[in-house]
């Protein structure tokens, strides 16, 4: 997830109607917005898309709401906090995501590339390049990514083996939906530098904005074979496995992290305990929802 407009969040996507759109009524999402710790957030959430349905409305005490009545089709979700911090969502209920999920955060810096690891190949860059890279990086919290994108392109450009601007490039581009771009430059990150978690991460968060689920999954676990104990890989794993329905998965996953004690953020139970409730599962659910209750509190 990326820090702009003072708050982080799985970024804001353009809006992408399709020309026809299935206008068939029963499709339901389910929107749960939670801070940095997992603690709920209160929130007006708006939805702009076809159909006839309540569009607007405030997520009750536990920072959930959820829309009833949507067609089969594409949406804006637009979330504002009283403080008019506000993040846009794409979201989508056509297939098998006719009940969707949709998980926002506020807060927490981790989206941009900022290892405290020092690598010989960024070490070398020289100055322009350096001064390029750091002039992106304001950019891209400023959320000017196409100057952002052309200063990387050119720190790149004249030092090749500079594996962070390679990163940020990524970032850069994906934002621009330069999907292609994005993809090449995550990889030559990541060649550059075998063991690279943040290019992993925004990379997998790349293609999980692309519907691009299962290459996300197989990134996730390449990360995870060398570093089991990032948990921001855990985490987004969870996201990913609950997007592609690998129920199974998830849970196991859920398991193997409490059992091997591996950290993790609580969005890890947010999805295990959706799965619960959408399977009708009483007991597992509340269960789930008393152990997010209290790794919450662990850590406010």
């Amino acid at each position: 997830m990326f820090f702009a407009k003072a708050i982080l969040l799985l970024a804001a996507f353009p809006v992408l109607l399709k020309a026809q759109t299935n206008v068939g009524m029963g499709c339901e999402l389910h929107v749960s917005v939670r801070n940095s710790s997992g603690k709920p957030v209160q929130a007006l959430l708006n939805l702009t898309g076809p159909g006839t349905f309540t569009r607007t409305m405030a997520n009750d005490s536990f920072g959930n709401a959820t829309f009833l009545n949507l067609p089969a089709a594409e949406f804006k979700l637009s979330v504002r906090l009283s403080d008019s911090r506000e993040t846009v969502h794409d979201v989508f209920t056509e297939g098998s995501d006719c009940q969707q999920f949709e998980l926002v955060r506020f807060g927490g810096a981790t989206y941009l590339p900022r290892s405290p690891e020092v690598f010989v190949g960024d070490l070398n860059a020289p100055k322009m390049a350096k001064r390029l890279y750091s002039k992106a990086i304001e950019n891209l919290h400023r959320q000017d990514w196409g100057d952002a994108e052309n200063e990387l392109e050119l720190a790149v450009s004249i030092h090749p083996t500079f594996a962070r601007a390679y990163d940020a490039l990524g970032v850069a581009a994906s934002e621009n939906g330069d999907f292609v771009e994005a993809d090449t430059a995550f990889r030559d990150a990541i060649k550059l530098r075998r063991n690279y978690p943040e290019a992993y991460l925004n990379f997998a968060r790349s293609l999980m904005r692309q519907r691009r689920n299962q290459e996300a999954d197989g990134l996730l676990s390449d990360l995870l074979s060398f570093d089991s104990k990032n948990s921001a890989g855990n985490s987004l794993l969870a996201e990913c496995l609950f997007n592609e329905q690998k129920y199974n998965d998830l849970i196991a996953l859920r398991r193997r992290i409490h059992l091997e004690h591996l950290p993790h953020d609580t969005v890890v139970h947010e999805y295990v305990a959706e799965l619960y409730k959408r399977r009708g599962m009483t007991q597992e659910y509340h269960s789930e929802s008393a152990t997010l209750a209290a790794e919450s509190s662990i850590h406010p």
